[in-house]
């Protein structure tokens, strides 16, 4: 698939939910600057497959700003069917984040909002998502997150439980349709460190420790 013609479709998500919550771009730029950067081109570049990229950091005090940053580039014929990707804190595991890829039928949208997420986005083009919100339940005991993928109503595990340093951090995972190929597991910090891994465990899992990228699959 080619990720160049993908990223010229992109449009801003809408968000649903919460509006209120959503802060100003200005903010959004200083925020950004204190995050760790693990560009797709970059941490996966030549490489094909499935990409997703997720980036977190700010204050996770109750209340305060927060920016969750979550890229999904489908390159597979399941990978395109994900209607949704569902981020949840750990260990308590609290919906977060719903973000659908796709204009929700009345159904998804019913059952989404029936688990009471923190907020829920819409984007026209698959693609990237860019959110910065004030979460209520906070993220002070989180000590990461996990994502599931709704298909056809149906929701499945996509990453496992996955241990990262909340107030900061970069992870991306590639996907191949190459069987007993395992799949591939970035992490960067913001001291400018990049450590990948490849891992076979399923659900995919990882730990992502900064300072220093210590990176580690956790494969069961």
């Amino acid at each position: 698939m080619n990720n160049q013609a993908m990223h010229r479709d992109i449009k801003p998500p809408r968000t649903i939910k919460n509006p209120g919550h959503i802060l100003c771009s200005a903010l959004l730029v200083l925020l950004l600057g204190t995050l760790p950067v693990l560009a797709e081109s970059a941490c996966f570049e030549g490489e094909e497959g499935t990409k997703l990229m997720v980036e977190g950091g700010g204050n996770t005090s109750l209340g305060q700003p927060y920016r969750l940053k979550v890229d999904w580039y489908p390159d597979s014929r399941e990978a395109e069917a994900v209607d949704a990707l569902l981020v949840f804190a750990e260990p308590k595991h609290t919906l977060m984040l719903a973000h659908f890829l796709v204009d929700p039928h009345e159904k998804d949208s019913a059952f989404v909002d029936s688990m009471s997420p923190e907020m829920i986005t819409i984007i026209e083009a698959r693609g990237e998502s860019h959110i910065l919100g004030e979460f209520e339940k906070g993220l002070s005991n989180s000590t990461g997150f996990s994502i599931e993928k709704l298909i056809n109503g149906q929701l499945s595990p996509l990453i496992g439980e996955t241990r990262v340093p909340v107030g900061s951090f970069s992870i991306g995972f590639l996907f191949t349709d190459q069987e007993n190929s395992g799949y591939k597991v970035c992490c960067s910090c913001l001291d400018g460190c990049k450590e990948c891994e490849t891992c076979v465990g399923i659900p995919p899992a990882a730990t992502c420790g900064c300072p220093g990228c210590d990176l580690d699959c956790r494969d069961e």
